[in-house]
């Protein structure tokens, strides 16, 4: 007698069960012969990462007539028989080949990369302009020539000239003005300038070739603060400098750029990787590769056309 409970109990479980699973299991819609259920719509919210989230109505809408466009397209090309149809067998021939070199690749390389946090580190450390926000200053400079114009040499007056507009500058009157006034007033010769320089990492770029003149010039920049003036005294000339615009180089913290070195650290591994994994395969391969017959395939270059055609 209690076997038979037993059993009658099993038998309203499997039914109320039965009747749960075709309560989830609705009809979306219907193409043909062919049905969308719910939970085949789940499914396809799954791979787009929207299921499990608060879905508008609107977006659900779209979703499913999107769902219903595919199947529709799909049993039409099914009923014109595009399945057996050569350009699409050919197609299909590509794109497994394309999926079985990617599926080879990401099991016998990608998979096998592998990174410790001192290789990112020591990325960051010899990349560190890449990482950084380069200091930059920019001068105004004024050269007063220790020869006047008729080639006689001034150089206590040039000295002096250039003090009075190192102090003048620091009042706040401009190198053009400074430099029309002295030109005018004076039998001296002055040329404006203006001076860039960038620091990245630590390090002044510079030409390969550099002055003396430049030497002096760029040291007494990188002293300065923004706004302030002084004089370097040079072989035939006094140069006056202001800092018109400065700021400072800033290097980002490790940490704030780590998962970018990640990824790049990442790509050029697997790119190694990948190197070396065609060699081994032209190695087991034995393969060989006759370029000298690309001459022959290349044919004659055109000839250049001529004015007016």
């Amino acid at each position: 007698m209690r076997s038979v409970s037993v059993y009658v109990f099993i038998c309203v479980f499997l039914a109320w069960l039965c009747t749960l699973t075709g309560a989830e299991e609705k009809i979306l819609a219907t193409i043909g012969n062919q049905k969308i259920t719910t939970s085949e719509f789940k499914q396809k919210l799954k791979k787009t990462g929207k299921a499990g989230k608060y879905i508008p109505y609107s977006v659900l809408k779209n979703s499913l007539d999107e769902l219903v466009i595919n199947t529709l397209l799909y049993q039409e090309a099914l009923k014109k028989g595009l399945d057996k149809d050569q350009e699409f067998l050919t197609l299909l021939e590509e794109a497994r080949k394309k999926i079985l070199k990617q599926l080879l690749l990401k099991r016998e390389v990608m998979k096998k990369v592998h990174y410790t946090e001192q290789d990112l580190v020591k990325y960051y450390q010899s990349h560190l302009d890449d990482f950084s926000t380069p200091g930059k200053a920019l001068a105004e400079v004024l050269f007063v020539y220790k020869y006047n114009r008729e080639g006689k040499p001034v150089t206590g007056e040039a000295k002096k000239i250039a003090y009075q507009i190192k102090e003048k500058l620091e009042k706040g009157e401009s190198i053009a003005a400074l430099h029309r006034f002295y030109t005018q007033t004076t039998n001296l010769i002055l040329q404006t300038s203006r001076s860039f320089q960038e620091k990245r990492a630590g390090m002044i770029r510079r030409p390969p070739a550099i002055s003396p003149l430049q030497i002096k010039v760029e040291a007494a920049i990188e002293k300065l603060k923004e706004g302030e003036v002084t004089v370097v005294e040079c072989a035939d000339r006094f140069v006056v400098i202001k800092v018109t615009d400065r700021k400072e180089l800033q290097v980002k913290p490790f940490e704030q750029v780590k998962k970018q070195i990640e990824t790049l650290v990442k790509n050029k591994k697997q790119e190694q990787a990948y190197k070396q994994y065609i060699e081994s395969l032209k190695k087991a391969f034995k393969v060989k590769i006759n370029y000298g017959i690309l001459s022959d395939l290349e044919g004659k270059p055109p000839l250049p056309k001529r004015l007016g055609q």
